[in-house]
């Protein structure tokens, strides 16, 4: 999925969205399966963090390169 490619999208997926707050039952079921959640975090978290082609979201995903003020791209800056 490419945040260019899905730019079109955006304005009907905003229009479909909706707030959610937290409520006591979404509290409740949240204390019930921390331990649950914590185990399965402790038991996948570092395989996913080994992986060398996992992906990431930078923060200049989805938009150009700024090229003309002579600003150097996160990616670049990155590999300096």
């Amino acid at each position: 999925m490419s945040a260019t490619a899905e730019a079109s999208n955006i304005s009907a997926w905003l229009a479909e969205a909706k707030v959610v707050t937290p409520n006591a039952e979404g509290r409740a079921w949240a204390a019930r399966n921390q331990d649950s959640a914590m185990k399965k975090k402790a038991a996948y978290e570092p395989k996913w963090i080994a992986k060398a082609d996992r992906p990431v979201m930078r923060a200049d995903d989805g938009t150009p390169p700024v090229e003309a003020t002579g600003a150097v791209p996160a990616r670049e800056r990155a590999s300096e």
